[in-house]
């Protein structure tokens, strides 16, 4: 979770194992949620959140359709959110959109990155997969080329002056990766740092890279 620019508190949700969660605006689980917490002791629904105001609907709700967005981070340059969202079968993927856009539905389970959701990995497509209105991800890597994106930011500090404005993440099974600003264009820049579970930013915009084996890392100049 983390602040935003409009001074809401920010969560992505995972589907809490239930695939079928993800596409329900009745509770927040396989979705993006805003919280107003301006007032101490409380934690409210942010007033202009799209689902404020109609019956049944979780008002936390910002945006729907995701299954374990690990992770997700906000560049205020662009005014871009990008998301990580680990996969189950067949893709990972990374989603950018604008910060501000309410409403939106990133597919989860319909659709698991860009193609149609299979419970096994062997089933054949199903022929009743409607898409419409439903986000495709920015960025798709297939099984077994990649295995649990993990998120990560976009790359202000000053350090290294030629990456900013580059989107940072990795996968847990797969070397140490970048992309450029809209997350379209995947370089590799390790071939040796493998089970990246998060990251991090100090408060000059430096980063650092946290893996399974213990150790915290930090992002410098070659």
């Amino acid at each position: 979770m983390q602040f935003g620019p409009d001074g809401y508190l920010w969560m992505g949700l995972g589907d809490g194992g239930h695939r079928t969660n993800a596409q329900k605006i009745v509770e927040p689980r396989g979705g993006m949620i805003r919280l107003d917490v301006s007032t101490a002791g409380t934690a409210l629904p942010a007033p202009d959140n799209p689902y404020v105001g109609i019956e049944d609907a979780s008002e936390d709700l910002w945006a729907i359709g995701l299954r374990n967005p690990w992770r997700w981070s906000y560049d205020t340059e662009t005014n871009l959110i990008y998301i990580g969202d680990v996969g189950r079968n067949i893709a990972e993927e990374i989603n950018v959109q604008a910060f501000d856009e309410p409403a939106l539905n990133y597919g989860w389970a319909t659709i698991e990155g860009s193609q149609c959701f299979r419970i096994e990995e062997e089933d054949p497509a199903p022929t009743n997969c409607d898409t419409t209105d439903l986000l495709l991800p920015t960025v798709e890597v297939l099984h077994p080329e990649a295995c649990s994106f993990t998120g990560g930011h976009v790359y202000r500090g000053e350090a290294i002056p030629e990456l900013d404005g580059r989107y940072f993440y990795a996968g847990f099974v797969r070397s140490f990766l970048y992309a450029d600003g809209e997350a379209t264009n995947e370089v590799q820049i390790a071939d040796d740092l493998s089970a990246v579970t998060s990251w991090g930013r100090d408060r000059d915009g430096e980063f650092y890279v946290i893996t399974s084996d213990g150790f915290i890392r930090k992002l410098v100049a070659a």
